[in-house]
Parts: structure tokens; sequence; C-alpha cells
């Protein structure tokens, strides 16, 4: 069941209800474990599908236990189609595509992003860490499609970070 969705939740606390309820002794702890488990992130992912519905795209979720955040935007390649775009202090580090928001949002809180965090993006992509990791990235990039040579890129990667090592000890 990837991503949740609050229907599926539903439809597990149901199956597992009944499997509680049946005479599969065996399996009752398992049932009562799954059963907390999904009576516990129903509420959640239902708070943050409705936080999504009044903030809509661009809504941003931070994740519980790492300095790493997504938000959910329309897919450029896939018309159509939904993204959430996973991004770190340093740059973005990748995406995942789905055919609704609520799919991402889904997708998201079962990554463990779970805490809305609306200007995240704004806040990151204004400091040096982020400029810095933003022209790692385009370096990376003409390496990979063979505009500049592997040591081209390596010493230019070595004069962002000099660059940026200057501009924080300053």
């Amino acid at each position: 069941m990837r991503p949740s969705s609050v229907e599926g939740l539903k439809r597990s606390i149901e199956q597992w209800t009944r499997d509680l309820s049946s005479e599969r002794a065996a399996f009752a702890s398992l049932a009562k474990e799954m059963l907390e488990s999904f009576h516990a992130d129903l509420p959640v992912l239902e708070g943050l599908i409705e936080q999504y519905q009044a903030a809509g795209l661009g809504f941003t979720l931070k994740h519980r236990s790492m300095e790493s955040w997504g938000f959910v935007l329309r897919d450029a390649t896939e018309p159509g189609r939904y993204r959430w775009q996973e991004f770190k202090p340093f740059g973005f580090i990748g995406h995942h595509t789905h055919d609704t928001p609520e799919e991402c949002i889904g997708d998201m809180f079962d990554c463990g992003y779970i805490t809305p965090d609306p200007d995240a993006l704004d806040r990151l992509s204004a400091e040096p860490e982020w400029h810095r990791g933003m022209a790692v990235t385009l370096v990376i990039q003409q390496m990979n499609s063979r505009q500049i040579a592997w040591e081209e890129g390596h010493r230019q990667i070595e004069n962002i970070n000099a660059t940026y090592g200057k501009l924080e000890a300053a």
C-alpha cells in the first residue's frame, strides 16, 4: 500500500480488524500492532491532505528526523502528473512522480516527511550552502553530459568549494 492514502489506510483498518476478530490467534499480536499503527497514521495523513488542500501546490513538509524537505508541484516532464521534489540545505536531491498531489503527500508521509514548513525553500535557497550546492550540481551535469571532462569538472568543484569556504570563514 504505497503510497499511503486515506482510503487505503481505512481499508487496512477494516481488514486487520477482521483478522483480529477471527480465530487466528497466532496473528492477534501482529494485527493489534498493525491496527495501532494505522489508527495513528490515519489522522496525521488526513491532516496533511487537508493542509495541502488549503495551501495548494508548493506545500512543503520537513522530514521527521533529517534535515530534508519535500514539496508538491506539477511534473514538468510528464504533463498531467505531479511530483514531490526532495531537497536538503545544499540543494535538490531527487523527485518522485505520481498521478495526483494526494499520492505525492502519501508518499512523502511514507518516507517520513510529516511537518509542514512552508518557508523552507525560500529560507534555505538564500544560504551560501545552497548556492555552493547548485554550482556543484551544474558542474556535475556538465560532466555527465560530457560538456566538460572529468578532470576539469573536479577542478571546478575544488574552486567552488574553496570560494564558498572563504565566504564561510569571513
